[in-house]
């Protein structure tokens, strides 16, 4: 008879083969218990990956691996959603490293049957709501966008049963701000929630910043409203103002990505006017509601000197001079956004 599985781990991959070995290794450290399954969701690798992963595969009985065409990271955490035995599922990056023995320590956590896991908190006691009401949904939106914010799937666990009740998924048309909705989603259906500063991740280095994707206007917007539809929800709460704050943060920074990362790119290139794209922008800051966030000044400790200065020109309507600023600065910086 099969062990019944406690944890599953999804990972997906693309042309990982650089780092792919160094991860699995570290995944073999972390795995001390016989509950548990890895599934390495390959997103269409055309480098190594593949090689590397089936020689884990017939090396450990508990890594299983699956090769699918190359539709998109959130795609991949989806199909594994759908491929999971164990009553809960994480997520993690085929380029990090984890915990030495971490699974028959996570089996203190498994007890408490929450609906949703955050461990590697800095917080000196752990919180454990086996209720959660909204005021207490609003605290842990505000703890996991903390300073420029940790929505990364990573030490985040969740309850396989109330993630297939709420189908709740992988947003597969954004391109940036995925796991922070799949995230949100989750607070927002959990009943109950746990926070641990019991260590299990290591984020390393080798994540790259993305720059111009033809995809970001629409994911943005996309994430805007959805997020929008999501935190109206709790506007009758005792502490619906933090949230706003919350919200506030996610409009600039997401604003300022769309200046850096979509338009500044195409103006750079020529694909566009400043004033184009100044009409548009402001078109979008007045339909979406980012125009509001502009003069909320808390946040400018998470900015650099850079996008103080944009927010406070967007503050009083200077689209136009924000884009021709932009890209002036990456010139005389040397920065190129078009990749």
């Amino acid at each position: 008879m099969k062990n019944k599985i406690k944890l599953t781990f999804v990972m997906p991959m693309y042309n990982s083969e650089s780092y792919l070995e160094r991860t699995l290794d570290s995944v073999e450290e972390m795995v001390d218990t016989n509950d548990i399954e890895v599934l390495l969701i390959d997103d269409g690798s055309t480098d190594k990956t593949l090689e590397i992963a089936e020689k884990y595969e017939n090396k450990f009985d508990y890594i299983k691996f699956f090769k699918l065409k190359h539709y998109g990271v959130s795609n991949a955490r989806n199909f594994g959603i759908s491929k999971a035995r164990g009553e809960y599922i994480t997520f993690i990056d085929s380029d990090d490293t984890f915990e030495c023995n971490f699974t028959s320590k996570f089996s203190k956590l498994f007890s408490l049957e929450a609906d949703l896991i955050i461990t590697d908190s800095e917080l000196e006691t752990n919180i454990n709501y086996s209720v959660l009401d909204d005021d207490k949904k609003i605290y842990l939106y505000k703890y996991v966008n903390r300073d420029r914010g940790n929505t990364r799937p990573g030490s985040k666990f969740f309850k396989k049963e109330m993630l297939i009740e709420n189908g709740i998924l992988y947003d597969t048309d954004l391109v940036i701000s995925e796991d922070a909705l799949f995230l949100y989603k989750t607070i927002d259906k959990a009943t109950s929630a746990v926070i641990s500063n019991m260590k299990f991740y290591n984020v390393q280095d080798s994540h790259t910043l993305q720059y111009y994707n033809e995809k970001i206007l629409t994911g943005e917007l996309k994430y805007r409203q959805k997020t929008n539809e999501l935190f109206n929800k709790y506007k009758e709460a005792t502490n619906y103002k933090e949230l706003q704050k919350v919200e506030n943060k996610l409009k600039i920074l997401g604003f300022l990505m769309l200046v850096d990362r979509y338009y500044g790119p195409l103006y750079i290139k020529k694909e566009i006017t400043s004033k184009k794209a100044a009409m548009e922008l402001k078109k979008i800051a007045n339909k979406f509601g980012y125009s509001n966030a502009f003069s909320d000044k808390r946040h400018d400790k998470l900015l650099g000197l850079r996008h103080i200065i944009f927010r406070k020109m967007l503050k009083i309507g200077m689209y136009r001079q924000t884009i021709i600023l932009d890209k002036f600065m990456d010139k005389i910086r040397g920065i190129n956004r078009w990749k």
